[in-house]
């Protein structure tokens, strides 16, 4: 998706921090019933007909397994037990999707759960309500993988210039430091007034080695630090790139009307 450009209309997601997602995460510990996907729960909610929301987990990886992004993606639509064979699930519009997650939102304040027998009728389709909305769930993600792919590259190029302007400046301040060193006066050219011929030898000696020393210290440093600019941006460019994807339907929420 360019930037700019709005979202599908089609489309809500929702962090794994939203109150609403803490909210169903709470409802599913606390209350629902086992299907063979995920975790499945029915609300009372002030709609008129019945609805399902369909949740979904998409997790993407870097190198060593790294969790590079994860989000949530949810699918709402109307709900039916009639005529499933000839017209499957879809979902609402967008219009129709905010609507359904405001007023499950609202429902998941009271919290209270329909009777046992609606329970029963819902169950009986678990597996083709998740079967109609799964393909939407695919294509979603596959949207969201695409612009989670596009942004980590972005962070990845960024943080990789941003390392590469840090060993620069390291670079040229050793470089600085030798220069300084070199336009400084040799030790056998220092002031060496008030002592011995033989302490005066030895003493430029002494600076003579350090003075070596110093310069194969600041080669080293160099050395290591030109070949760190080389491979370490590299390094941290790919660490951002997507190396897996894993997408999960992690939960149904069925939203009943409480004059049904």
């Amino acid at each position: 998706m360019a930037e700019g450009e709005p979202e599908p209309q089609d489309i809500v997601q929702l962090h794994l921090e939203h109150r609403l997602i803490k909210r169903l995460v709470s409802r599913f510990v606390s209350q629902g019933f086992r299907a063979t996907v995920g975790r499945i729960s029915a609300v009372i909610g002030s709609n008129s007909s019945p609805r399902v929301v369909l949740i979904g987990r998409l997790s993407l990886f870097g190198p060593a397994a790294r969790r590079l992004h994860e989000e949530i993606i949810t699918i709402a639509s109307a709900w039916r037990d009639i005529r499933r064979e000839e017209s499957p699930l879809t979902p609402f519009a967008e219009a129709g999707e905010a609507t359904t997650i405001k007023q499950l939102e609202e429902a998941l304040r009271d919290g209270r759960a329909p009777g046992a027998t609606v329970q029963d009728r819902l169950g009986q389709t678990v597996e083709r309500d998740i079967a109609d909305l799964r393909p939407y769930l695919e294509a979603r993600a596959a949207e969201s993988e695409a612009a989670a792919k596009a942004d980590l590259a972005e962070n990845g190029t960024r943080e990789a210039e941003a390392m590469v302007a840090l060993l620069q400046r390291q670079i040229d301040k050793v470089r600085e430091a030798v220069r300084a060193k070199l336009a400084a006066p040799a030790p056998q050219q220092l002031d060496l007034f008030g002592l011995s011929a033989e302490d005066s030898k030895k003493q430029a000696e002494r600076e003579q080695r350090q003075f070596e020393a110093d310069r194969r210290s600041w080669d080293g440093k160099l050395l290591r630090l030109q070949t760190e600019l080389e491979a370490e941006p590299e390094k941290v460019r790919r660490g951002y790139e997507v190396q897996a994807r894993r997408l999960e339907p992690v939960g149904l929420v069925y939203l009943w009307p409480a004059t049904n």
